[in-house]
């Protein structure tokens, strides 16, 4: 695959694992810059831009909101984009820590509940 390749939306839809209408919508809001348009009008996507929305669909995967990546991609310094995707990662850790607190008393709870309700008579 050469850098300097263009591709249409359904290519870089197939290629960036996101939809058509996605990348479109991202286009609109101005999360990705306009594409560039060939001699008929029709968008055609670069291979930079391909890696841009493979690495937003990642974010968004790790709940990060469209306007935080938004702010993420706007950010020139490398080490601003560390700084912010530590900041991230900690915040995804607390929440983990969380989420994992609210699993294991319901786990207590339930494994409570099944010792009362199979607990013999008289015991």
């Amino acid at each position: 695959m050469q850098w300097n390749e263009r591709y249409a939306l359904k290519q870089t839809a197939m290629l960036s694992g996101l939809s058509k209408d996605t990348i479109l919508f991202y286009e609109k809001t101005g999360l990705i810059p306009a594409i560039a348009r060939n001699e008929m009008g029709y968008r055609v996507y670069s291979q930079e831009d391909i890696d841009t929305l493979q690495l937003i669909a990642c974010l968004k995967k790790t709940g990060m909101s469209l306007e935080d990546i938004k702010s993420y991609l706007q950010l020139e310094a490398s080490e601003e984009r560390y700084q912010r995707l530590q900041d991230h990662k900690e915040k995804l850790a607390q929440q983990m820590l969380e989420l994992q607190n609210v699993i294991d008393i319901k786990l207590n709870k339930i494994k409570r509940k099944n010792e009362q309700e199979f607990k013999p008579d008289g015991i």
